[in-house]
């Protein structure tokens, strides 16, 4: 294979050769002075430049929109907004306006119930070109932190937490309708949730005195008894109704041991002792003025040489209910016995011959 390369006569080589010498020592002839009119163009070149268009830099607050949120999630984030720094040309920077910037952040495939840091959202500004928005130099001034949380839900009782009533009345039977419902958020907030009460249920607040029949907001309480964030409870009211009785009258009385037989002739009931002694009535007005004691079920003392205490039961009259004197219902007291030797024989006595304790008046 050939090249075909033209003939150059001696004499023209000749020629060229001394144009490239001249043209040669032309350059070299006063360098530096050309050198710097070569760095003064290009110096004046950025000047009219920078003077006609030049770069700038502007910050803007953008909302972070996420997109591809799992199914039954809920995204927690403190940061509703990222501040951008924008650099660049000033005609361009001067189309970008603070709603034509977008960012927006994929949660698709990243891990649930735990704290996420996005360093870099992809950013766009549709109103640019692309040659346009690559000339842009975009600077984010912090990173995104971000938890997807999982929502699950759970059922629970609604409980009621009433606020005293008047003094002389209680609360009856409530009714709430619905009486359960249902709980649904966060899975750490739903899991803290130990009771759903309704909030401000006042007798003193409700328009019918013998009665509370009303809606009420619901509150979802952990066990300290704090109110829960972030759950939400459906329904948010339930109805509430509850009678408001009053209550029967209350005095004190005496508790009078019952004995039916006496010990043997040798020996002697030295002291009967009762406790309590006092004891707190609740019955019916009818009746409450004259009631001032209440009765054993019968004791029996015979055949009994030893001192004793025996548990019986309170013979409590229909109609009536006996507490001590804190208002802990009581039905069985305790009678204490001290039985000594007879000096001499005592003729034998019965159950009706033992006089009762005397009646306590109930005003003390």
């Amino acid at each position: 294979m050939s090249i075909y390369r033209p003939i150059v006569q001696p004499e023209h080589r000749q020629a060229l050769r001394r144009q490239k010498l001249a043209l040669t020592a032309r350059l070299r002839e006063n360098w530096r002075l050309k050198a710097i009119s070569l760095l003064a163009a290009v110096c004046l070149y950025v000047y009219i430049q920078n003077d006609r268009n030049p770069t700038v830099s502007n910050t803007f607050p953008v909302e972070v929109k996420f997109k591809e949120i799992p199914d039954h999630t809920e995204i927690k984030s403190e940061q509703t907004a990222l501040t951008l720094a924008i650099s660049g040309p000033r005609a361009i920077v001067d189309l970008v306006k603070p709603g034509e910037i977008l960012i927006n952040v994929s949660l698709a495939d990243r891990p649930h119930n735990r704290d996420l840091t996005i360093p870099h959202p992809d950013v766009s500004i549709p109103a640019l070109s692309a040659s346009q928005f690559n000339q842009l130099t975009i600077e984010q001034k912090s990173a995104l932190h971000v938890r997807i949380m999982d929502i699950i839900t759970r059922q629970l009782d609604v409980s009621l937490n009433p606020k005293p009533t008047r003094p002389g009345f209680h609360y009856g039977t409530a009714i709430v309708s619905p009486h359960t419902v249902t709980v649904s958020g966060w899975q750490e907030g739903v899991k803290r949730v130990k009771r759903v009460v309704v909030e401000e249920v006042d007798q003193s607040a409700s328009s019918q005195p013998d009665k509370i029949d009303d809606d009420f907001m619901l509150s979802a309480r952990d066990a300290d008894n704090h109110e829960v964030p972030n759950v939400s409870l459906k329904p948010n009211m339930v109805h509430v109704s509850i009678p408001v009785n009053q209550n029967p009258p209350e005095f004190l009385g005496t508790v009078s041991p019952n004995i039916s037989t006496l010990p043997n002739p040798l020996y002697v009931c030295a002291y009967i002792g009762v406790d309590p002694k006092r004891v707190k009535l609740t019955g019916t007005s009818g009746k409450s003025k004259t009631l001032y004691t209440v009765s054993t079920e019968p004791i029996s003392l015979k055949g009994e040489t030893h001192n004793r205490d025996f548990e019986v039961d309170l013979a409590i009259p229909s109609g009536f209910t006996v507490s001590d004197e804190q208002g802990h219902p009581l039905d069985r007291v305790t009678v204490h016995v001290v039985i000594q030797k007879s000096i001499s024989p005592a003729p034998q006595k019965s159950g009706t011959d033992v006089p009762p304790l005397p009646p306590v008046d109930p005003n003390g």
